[in-house]
């Protein structure tokens, strides 16, 4: 009975060792498995880390699209844009070097004037914002991504990381590429792991779209102004007793047989004319978008309402654009002005007729008055199709999201759109004034001698205007004498700035530190009278032939070299066609003006920022969109659905902004610039054929068709090409 019992647990015994061996036979072969294929396994750690980094990205792109969508699309505006601080229920504020958003009601938020007073037009590309949106992201990821230290601590995890690479698409959706190296090594394991992603609907590229077509119709056709004018012209004074409302008219005479007229106090006028500005602006609608129709019983008052609304675009019902001023804005003295004046009175002039015997004297009252009205308007473009980003919890929810940006209005004398007077900057600041600095009141060092010579004859230069500036002072010194010298009577100052004026010089900025220097030389470089001659280029057709030909460098496979090729893609300007051109030298305009055939300008050598809008004169006919299931849809620009009219008039060809170095001029060259546009204005378009913007800077981006590899079958693509390489392809010509 013994040795059964003995037996028994003996075979017990080897079962109980038989599991146990094939459990860990088992767990080693799995183990060797997860070895040989790491994708499938995630070690010690790994998990977290990745978890870590998804958050991260996820919260740096919600926060920074937060910012970007007050801010007109940017997180960092550039210095060259034009802003106004308007206040707002959120503050955008700056940790580690990031912008942030949160919550103030007593909040102000800084957004981009996207067309200036002063006709600047400086709508961002889709290509510029994605950038920002990439540099923040691969900023921002290491600063959040300080929770590695945890992963070591707890999971026993040496992590290392490398460089991060970001991809921004603004595609419909935001949609996000990085590549980060993380490598975790524990005692027995090693991992990696590099590629994420993360998107959210928001079409930031279509409200961008938007934005840039509403500055650009508002240069070329001056809606607000013209909005502005009517309704000024339906509250003007028209004889006999002033009414509470009524404003001073732009021309009325009243004849009298006794010398009686009528006054406004400017500055109650100017109130007013804010105060109706605010309260009109509403009645302003962009048509074919999202916005509920104004209704009035009244068939007159309809038709009021109904004018003005404004027809730009092809019908939208996820889109919509508002239009606001707020009278309580911080906005200069000089930004509503009305002449003639006479103090703080606007007064009427008197002619009298001369007297005769037995007959009284004849008196004509002329009021003519001439309104000068710059005041910012704030644009919302709003698509309800994006996902609303809470601006403080970074919650994605429903109804939408708004993109904000600034127009502002160039009334000038009555007339849209052709004041030149710049506007101060600074003022539009809503901030207190500091208190008055001696800074300028005399200098505590020993004066200094600085020299102005011609940069081409090395002559002295009599008469050029000095101003030092050193922080936020600026301080007149006065005039070169004949031999180009002047002392510089100077308090302390550490990277100070001379900044020197003269007729027929380009204006000269040069750094300076009191402390630093015993006098200094100063070269300025004279100003040459040169014809301007600017020629678009199909951009389209640019990118084709450039993917051809590996950026012009050999002939296409039919035997087409690239001479002939850049040749074909010049086009020629139409005399009634319309070119908005800006150029900008180190931040400061040189010359803006709608370009003619003829135009002229004083500049110097140098580098130059040159802002183009070609406006060419065309028709675009409407275009058929299959719907699916046999069905199609018409859509056109003019005209009522289903038959539509084409669009016949002048319509924006493509924007563009690019750096050219002007070399050595004299007066009287002629130098020929090239830029991108769209389109050819002898091609038969239609409106599909306007979906596609060039990009305003930095890059030609588009879907092409070509056949490189001489196959016979065209590779369908998108190519990239830099808007600075048409310098290379068709550099400046001067003759």
């Amino acid at each position: 009975m013994k040795k059964a019992q003995i037996t028994l647990f003996i075979v017990i015994g080897m079962v109980i060792l038989l599991i146990i061996g094939l459990t860990v036979f088992f767990n080693m072969m799995i183990q060797d498995e997860e070895r040989e294929d790491p994708a499938l396994a995630e070690y010690s750690g790994q998990e977290q880390t990745r978890s870590i980094v998804d958050s991260c990205l996820s919260e740096a792109v919600l926060e920074a699209l937060s910012v970007m969508r007050f801010q007109g699309g940017f997180i960092d505006i550039p210095s060259s844009y034009k802003y106004l601080s308007l206040p707002a229920k959120y503050e955008i504020y700056t940790e580690d070097g990031l912008k942030k958003i949160r919550h103030n009601e007593d909040g102000f938020v800084n957004v981009p004037v996207y067309l200036s007073a002063e006709n600047r037009l400086t709508v961002p590309s889709k290509r510029t914002l994605e950038t920002q949106l990439e540099e923040y992201i691969a900023k921002a990821i290491p600063l959040c991504a300080r929770g590695f230290a945890d992963i070591e601590e707890y999971y026993g995890v040496a992590i290392e990381t490398g460089n991060i690479v970001v991809q921004v698409d603004f595609e419909k959706e935001v949609i996000v590429e990085m590549r980060y190296d993380i490598r975790g090594k524990t005692q027995n394991t090693e991992w990696t792991t590099n590629e994420f992603a993360f998107s959210v609907p928001f079409d930031l590229d279509k409200m961008i779209n938007y934005a840039q077509n509403i500055a650009i119709i508002e240069a070329r056709e001056a809606f607000l102004e013209r909005f502005i004018l009517e309704m000024i012209s339906l509250r003007t004074y028209m004889g006999g007793y002033k009414q509470d409302n009524d404003l001073p008219p732009f021309s009325l005479t009243v004849p009298s047989s006794s010398p009686s007229f009528v006054i406004w106090n400017r500055f109650e006028v100017e109130q007013k004319l804010r105060n109706m500005v605010s309260s009109t602006l509403p009645l302003l609608r962009i048509g074919d978008l999202k916005h509920p129709r104004l209704t009035s019983d009244d068939p007159v008052e309809q038709r009021v309402l109904d004018s003005y609304i404004r027809y730009y675009f092809p019908t939208d019902d996820l889109s919509s654009v508002s239009m606001y001023h707020d009278k309580d804005w911080f906005i200069p003295g000089d930004a509503v002005v009305i002449k003639p004046k006479e103090g703080g009175i606007l007064r009427p002039s008197i002619k009298s007729a001369p007297s005769f015997l037995f007959f009284p004297t004849f008196h004509s009252v002329e009021y003519r008055f001439k309104y000068d009205v710059k005041l910012p308007i704030l644009f919302k473009v709003h698509d309800y199709w994006s996902s609303h980003i809470n601006a403080t919890t970074g919650v994605v929810e429903g109804n939408g999201m708004s993109l904000y940006f600034l127009l502002e209005t160039n009334l000038c004398g009555n007339q849209p759109r052709t004041c030149n007077n710049a506007l101060n900057i600074s003022e539009f600041y809503d901030i207190e004034m500091e208190e008055e600095s001696n800074f300028c009141d005399g200098g505590t060092l020993e004066a200094q001698e600085l020299i102005v010579l011609d940069a081409y004859t090395q002559d002295p230069i009599p008469g050029v205007e000095i101003t030092y500036s050193c922080v936020d002072q600026d301080c007149p010194i006065g005039l070169t004498e004949s031999d180009g010298r002047a002392l510089l009577p100077l308090q302390k100052c550490i990277n100070g700035k001379l900044q020197l004026k003269k007729e027929g010089y380009d204006d000269t900025e040069q750094r300076y530190s009191s402390t630093d220097a015993q006098g200094t030389t100063v070269e300025m470089l004279p100003l040459q009278n040169i014809s301007l001659e600017l020629v678009p280029v199909h951009a389209r057709n640019l990118l084709i032939y450039a993917y051809l030909t590996g950026g012009f460098t050999r002939n296409t496979c039919d035997g087409r070299t690239p001479a002939s090729l850049l040749e074909s893609i010049k086009m020629a300007a139409q005399s009634d066609d319309n070119l908005l051109l800006t150029l900008r030298k180190e931040n400061y305009i040189k010359f803006a003006d709608s370009y003619s055939s003829d135009t002229t300008a004083m500049l110097a050598k140098g580098e130059y920022e040159i802002e183009t809008v070609y406006l060419a004169n065309t028709t675009i006919t409407p275009s058929t969109y299959e719907t699916g299931q046999g069905d199609s849809e018409k859509v056109g620009f003019e005209g009522e659905a289903p038959d539509y009219e084409p669009y016949i008039g002048l319509w924006p060809f493509g924007s563009a902004t690019q750096t050219i170095t002007l070399p050595k001029v004299q007066d009287g060259d002629v130098v020929t610039v090239y830029f991108p546009v769209e389109h050819s204005t002898d091609m038969v378009l239609e409106v599909k054929d306007f979906e596609q913007q060039v990009l305003q800077d930095a890059m030609l981006n588009m879907s092409i068709e070509a056949d490189q590899d001489c196959d016979g079958t065209p590779e369908k693509l998108r190519f990239s090409l830099p808007v600075q390489n048409l310098q290379t392809y068709l550099p400046i010509e001067i003759r």
